[in-house]
Order: structure tokens, then C-alpha cells, then sequence
């Protein structure tokens, strides 16, 4: 009997123990879980630059001697994710052109600092989804989407130019055959940048196809009308890796108008790279030939900068500064037909509350 009494209070106060235990493991406290950041009603990202350059340039019209300023500011506005609202504005009083003269080398009583700022982009993007494919609308004062050729310091020859613009409406779409896009509006009154007092006519439209055939290889080809004038472009890039795993970038692009053929080869490469990992992006080069028809206009105001007709060879060495690339430097040399000596330094600024 004495034997069962003890039984009976060992079970007790076992029951009790693991009862007391289990208590105090619930009573631990436990950690609090953050909540992610809830997405603000108004997202919003801005990027843009400041440069300082000196240009010597001849052209069988013109000498310049001259030091130019630039300032390019971008952003995008999307209010609840509803559509986005994505402008630039920048100095550069012409179509295609970003940088003002503030010392005139030839005629000092020229120098002016011009710190105007132009709308060259404004316009209203909503993104969907069309037969379950990837689709966008833009209306307003547009950018390009031409991409081949942009990753340079030359940059292409017969693309639009990042610092040009259409006014009208595109619609693009993400197929599996490619990028789908047809843009359509006014390209006139180029040598005004004032979105107010600018001449506008619907005399512009281009169809563009867009695909990445593999992971070194893309290609761009598109046909439009241009002031009644029927032209066709294509363009190619390829990513060429050596043995050592350094690429080399080779670009070709044509561009067909009013009879005439426009053409470039470009090549570029991180220079810095080839000899030393931890100068990577300091040094880069880029090489191109071009010939642009002395008649061919459009070709003219599908690029950046100065219209480098003719044949030209251009070359040039550029790269970041600072580890982060926020301070880069450049320069350049055109020669043949156009002889052009720049230099300069561009300071990049990004920022915004996107998550």
C-alpha cells in the first residue's frame, strides 16, 4: 500500500513539473515581427547630371571654340500605382541638344551663362496587361526606346536621341516574338525647345520591333514616315566575350531616307578591365565609323549633340572618377569630314523614395 502512496506522489509531481514547464515556455517573450514599409501613396525617383566641357570643332560650316555647360534633370511621379507621370528637363535650346555655351572662345561678347531649362520630355505612361502580354501607353512630349548603341559615350547615329522628342502617343507591347512598339506625333520646329511657342503637325510615325535573339545578341529594326519621306532602320549589337571573360561590344546600324544610306561600325570596351579588375568602368573606349549623306536631314536629328556628317572616325576614352560613378570624365576626338577635340567632367545625381 505504501508502495502505490509513493507511486502516486511521484506522478503528481511529475504531472505538475512538466505543467510548470510548459507554463513558463509560453510566457516567453516572443519577437516582435517588423512590418514591412508600407509603399507611399506617391512613389517617386528623379536622375539626372551635371557637366562642364571644351569643345573645338570644325565643320565645313562652322569653327567652335568653346567651353559648354549641361544640366539634365529626369523623373518619374507615380501617384498609388495608378500611372506615371515621367518628364526631363534640361538646358539645350535645339532638338537633340543638351549643352549651352557659356565661354565663346572666337567671340567673348558671346559668353553667356544659359541656365534655361526645357521641357524635352513630358508625358503620361499606364502600364497593363493585354492577352496576358506586358503592354504600355504614353501620351505627351516623348522619349525614345531605342536602345542600341546608348550604352556608349558616342552613343548611335541613327537613332532618336535621348535628348530629342516626339509629340503624340506610343503604344508598345512585349510579345514573344519581340518588343512591339508604333509611335506617332509632331517633329517639327526643332530649333525651339519651348513646349509653348513650338509649330506642331502630325508628321511623324515608325513602327519598331526590338528582340534579344540570345543573351549576346539584339537586334532593332523599324520602318516610318517622316514629313511624307518613307525611311527604314536596323541595328545589331553584339556581346563579344574573350577567353580572359573581357567583352567587347560591336554595334552596326543602317539607316535608309530620301535615297540615301547612312551607316556606322562601333566598337567599345572597358579598357580598364582588360588590364586590371580593380579598374574596372575607370577607363573605357569606344571606336566608330560613320558616314551620314550631306542631304540626308532626318539622319541629322536622329542623334545627339553635333550632327557629324560625312565620313567620320570617332574615337573615345571615358570612365568613372569615384568608386561609386557619381564624378566621371571624358574625351573625345572626330575626325575625316568633321574634326572635333572635347573634354570634360559629368556629375550624376539619382534619388527618390522607391522601394
Amino acid at each position: 500500500m505504501k508502495n502505490h502512496k509513493n507511486l502516486f506522489i511521484t506522478a503528481l509531481f511529475l504531472h505538475f513539473t512538466v505543467a510548470l514547464h510548459a507554463s513558463a515556455a509560453t510566457q516567453q517573450p516572443s519577437t516582435p515581427i517588423r512590418s514591412p514599409s508600407p509603399t507611399p501613396a506617391i512613389v517617386t525617383s528623379f536622375n539626372g547630371s551635371l557637366g562642364v566641357r571644351y569643345d573645338n570643332s570644325t565643320t565645313p560650316e562652322n569653327l567652335f571654340q568653346r567651353v559648354q555647360e549641361s544640366v539634365v534633370f529626369g523623373f518619374t511621379i507615380t501617384p498609388r500605382g495608378v500611372v506615371d507621370l515621367v518628364g526631363m528637363v534640361q538646358t539645350g535650346s535645339l532638338y537633340g541638344k543638351k549643352w549651352s555655351t557659356a565661354i565663346d572662345l572666337n567671340d567673348r561678347s558671346k559668353d553667356t551663362l544659359n541656365t534655361t531649362l526645357y521641357f524635352k520630355q513630358i508625358f503620361l505612361q499606364k502600364r497593363f496587361k493585354t492577352f496576358g502580354m506586358p503592354a504600355s501607353a504614353q501620351f505627351g512630349i516623348l522619349g525614345t526606346t531605342q536602345r542600341i548603341g546608348t550604352k556608349t559615350f558616342i552613343g548611335p547615329v541613327t537613332a532618336l536621341g535621348t535628348n530629342s522628342w516626339t509629340e503624340g502617343g506610343r503604344v508598345s507591347l512585349q510579345t514573344h516574338l519581340g518588343d512591339l512598339s508604333v509611335v506617332g506625333g509632331s517633329i517639327l520646329d526643332v530649333n525651339n525647345a519651348n513646349i509653348l511657342t513650338r509649330d506642331r503637325e502630325m508628321n511623324y510615325l515608325e513602327v519598331q520591333v526590338s528582340k534579344k535573339i540570345f543573351n549576346a545578341l539584339a537586334v532593332e529594326a523599324s520602318a516610318g514616315k517622316y514629313d511624307g519621306e518613307a525611311f527604314f532602320r536596323g541595328a545589331a549589337e553584339y556581346e563579344l566575350t574573350l577567353v580572359s571573360e573581357h567583352i567587347i561590344r560591336l554595334a552596326q546600324e543602317a539607316f535608309y531616307s530620301n535615297q540615301n544610306l547612312n551607316y556606322s561600325t562601333s566598337a567599345s570596351t572597358d579598357l580598364g578591365a582588360f588590364f586590371d579588375k580593380n579598374l574596372t568602368g575607370r577607363v573605357n573606349l569606344d571606336l566608330r565609323y560613320s558616314y551620314l549623306a550631306p542631304d540626308s536631314d532626318f539622319s541629322g536629328l536622329r542623334m545627339n549633340d553635333l550632327t557629324l556628317k560625312g565620313h567620320v572616325i570617332s574615337t573615345a576614352l571615358y570612365g568613372k572618377i569615384d568608386k561609386a560613378g557619381r564624378v566621371n570624365w571624358f574625351a573625345a576626338k572626330d575626325f575625316l569630314d568633321i574634326k572635333r577635340t572635347q573634354a570634360g567632367l559629368i556629375w550624376n545625381l539619382k534619388g527618390g523614395n522607391k522601394k
